[in-house]
Order: C-alpha cells, then structure tokens, then sequence
C-alpha cells in the first residue's frame, strides 16, 4: 500500500467529527453546554484518554522486543496523565485534601521555610520520577522519527498529529481567545475543546497501529526498505 494512505482516512473522520459538531451547534438555540466544563465534548475526550491508554497497555503486552514495551508503556503513561489532567486530580494533592502532606504548586510554597524539608523533598522525588517516567523510555528507544515520518509511517505521523491539535486548543483559548484576537469566548472554547477531541482520536488511532503493527516490525521495514510499515487494516 502506497506511504500516506491512511491519511484519506484521518481527513474522513474529521470532516465527519467537524461536520456533525456544525450541526450540532446550529441546532441547539444555546450550544455552549457541548463545550462546557465537564460537558460531552470533554466526557467524550477523556474517555477517549482512557481508551489510548488501554491500547497502549495492550500493545505493551504485546510487544515481541524490549523497545516495543518502552514505547507501548510511555504512550500508555502519556495518556494516563493527560487523563489525569483532564480530571484535575493533580490539584487534590494539595493540603485541602492531604493535610499536613499536600503539596503546592506555588513558588512560594517550596520557598516557605515553615514547610519540611522532607515533605518538599519527597514530592520533588515524586515528580522527578514522573519526569523519567515521560522522558527515559524514548531516550532508551532512540526511534528514527524522521525514517518513519519520510516512510510516511501512521502511528508516528498520528502521534506528532496529536500533539499539534492539542497545542492549537491550547493556543485557540490563551493565545488567541479570551477576547484578544477572536472577540468571541465561546467560539474559542468550541474551537478549542474540537481541536483537542481530534486530537485525542489521533492518539487513540497510533495506539491502535502500535497494537497491530509493532515498532520494532515498522523499524526493521524502514530500514531493510521491505515496503509499506502501515497496519494491513488499512
């Protein structure tokens, strides 16, 4: 199959998720719930994260070599997180709810001499370790993105797709909404929780070629120039 194939796929489902978000919008005469704080758009999303996440897991499983479970767990890690973000659970770790433990995000809490130092340094290693959980296994793996990206390869051209939308969300509502450029808040809060459902369903799809096509087979295709490294289901 021709490199780039899946790409007609990717523009189907978001002309269709595009398209039926138009109508939606049109035909409630007060749409704002669609994009609202826990409303369905983002239910969908973080079911969606969840998904990912148990694709990843099951790819991890999977794995015939050491570097395809480094991968599987660190996209599974990713999206737990980023489901973890979702739910906001990363604020119930303050003392509201941990008491004399929680931990503060403000600066000023690590400042604060009144606080332990081994309390500080216990989150610190806490969030040390989630930092290398996120950065060690690509570090180990040292895949060859741009070979795959030239070999037009879905699941790392997906997951790169991903991250880009969800960057545009991110950039639709601080760097251009809140009545900057566009005037309209709650055309960028539906822009913005859009461009992350597209973008969590670009992770939920290069979760599932990881799942059929392990990065090791994709690795060894691109290298030994034995043809396409697309999943047989498309």
């Amino acid at each position: 199959m021709r490199p780039f194939r899946w790409v007609q796929i990717v523009l189907g489902v978001a002309a269709v998720v595009l398209g039926t978000a138009a109508v939606l919008y049109m035909t409630f005469d007060s749409p704002a719930f669609l994009h609202a704080e826990d409303g369905p758009i983002e239910v969908i999303q973080l079911i969606s994260w969840c998904v990912a996440a148990v694709l990843a897991f099951l790819a991890c499983a999977r794995g015939p070599q050491r570097d395809d479970r480094l991968i599987c767990a660190w996209r599974g890690v990713l999206a737990v997180v980023i489901a973890i973000r979702e739910l906001d659970l990363h604020e119930q770790l303050n003392s509201e709810t941990l008491g004399n433990l929680g931990v503060h995000y403000r600066i000023d809490w690590w400042l604060d001499s009144s606080v332990p130092i081994w309390l500080k340094a216990g989150w610190a290693a806490i969030a040390l370790a989630g930092i290398g959980l996120l950065l060690i296994p690509p570090l180990l793996v040292r895949p060859p993105t741009f070979r795959l990206l030239r070999a037009g390869d879905a699941s790392t051209w997906l997951f790169i797709l991903a991250f880009g939308l969800l960057f545009l969300g991110y950039a639709l509502d601080d760097f251009f909404g809140r009545g900057t450029i566009i005037e309209s808040i709650q055309i960028t809060q539906a822009l913005e929780e859009l461009a992350e459902l597209l973008g969590v369903w670009a992770f939920v799809a290069s979760s599932i070629f990881l799942l059929f096509v392990p990065y090791s087979v994709r690795k060894a295709q691109v290298f030994t120039g034995s043809g396409s490294t697309h999943t047989p289901l498309f």
